[in-house]
């Protein structure tokens, strides 16, 4: 292997490694427990993200937030097989934000620059179902533990040193994923669309894992609540920003016949599961995860 290709994979890995370990610092400093669950799923996601759109790369934005979208999908599965589902009002909610990003992708540069003031309208929309989610009480109570107790002064001011420190380990992390993904995706003989949702996309989501458990509890429920408000953001806010910043959004083969018909799959099973008993809804988990394995499959024949 010649030394560039061996240094740049390096460089990926390492990439990858610091986009985990720096949420999972953000983990154990932040304190409010949604919050906390959202900034894992998004910050990883948001910096390879921007990255990807300042050198031009838009396969591997779109890819990366659908694969993103598909991998938390997945996620609220898989912890759904443990008896946990989300209310059926914020499951047909989070569905329909997650549609109205697929249609920004059908339609988004398509016809006489609907795509920027499609992003536009969506980046909108996005903002008004996050404030929504937020009006809730359950999303701005604090969790009442020891840890939680910080003095004022000094021990205030170092966190929040070290929370940007850790923002700032996500960041460089990302900006090496995104400068050396083009090289690893040849290595692995991958096209860019596919290795970013295949490759890219569950490094991202692998933050969320650190945060299933925190402070000495295991906190499913709300690591479930803080993945479909990721999807939210993802598909609206996340889509809309790369239509407005573009005019349009480029949707390979691959993605037009294989991903979006797969998400959409796992969304009405998401849906159809939220409004079964517990015990039934456990197998339409199941059925979400090896969706999400036969996507990948598809992607990668």
């Amino acid at each position: 292997m010649d030394v560039s290709v061996l240094v740049a994979v390096i460089c990926f890995l390492f990439g990858s490694g610091l986009i985990i370990l720096g949420a999972f610092f953000i983990r154990r400093l932040i304190k409010r427990q949604v919050v906390q669950q959202v900034l894992l799923v998004l910050l990883p996601v948001a910096c390879v993200e921007l990255n990807a759109i300042l050198l031009e790369h838009t396969e591997v934005a779109v890819g990366l937030i659908l694969g993103t979208v598909a991998f938390n999908l997945a996620a609220i599965g898989g912890l759904m097989l443990f008896y946990l589902r989300l209310p059926l009002a914020k499951t047909l909610m989070s569905t329909f934000w997650v549609g109205c990003g697929w249609l920004v992708c059908m339609t988004a540069g398509r016809v006489n620059g609907i795509g920027r003031f499609g992003g536009l309208g969506l980046c909108i929309v996005g903002i008004a179902a996050l404030w929504w989610y937020c009006c809730q009480k359950k999303i701005v109570t604090f969790k009442n533990t020891e840890t939680e107790c910080i003095n004022q002064g000094a021990c205030v001011k170092l966190r929040w040193v070290f929370i940007v420190s850790a923002i700032l380990l996500v960041a460089l992390g990302a900006w090496l994923v995104v400068h050396y993904h083009t090289v690893v995706a040849t290595i692995v003989d991958m096209p860019v669309s596919v290795f970013s949702q295949v490759i890219l996309a569950p490094i991202c989501v692998a933050a969320v894992l650190v945060g299933i458990r925190s402070y000495g509890e295991w906190q499913p429920q709300k690591t479930m609540l803080g993945l479909s408000l990721a999807n939210i953001v993802l598909s609206t806010i996340g889509l809309g920003f790369i239509a407005l910043f573009f005019g349009v959004i480029h949707l390979t083969q691959s993605m037009l016949v294989i991903t979006l018909p797969w998400i959409a799959g796992m969304a009405v099973l998401l849906i159809v599961g939220a409004c079964l008993p517990q015990k039934t809804a456990r197998w339409w988990g199941g059925l979400i995860v090896v969706m999400l394995l036969g996507c990948i499959i598809s992607l990668m024949w």
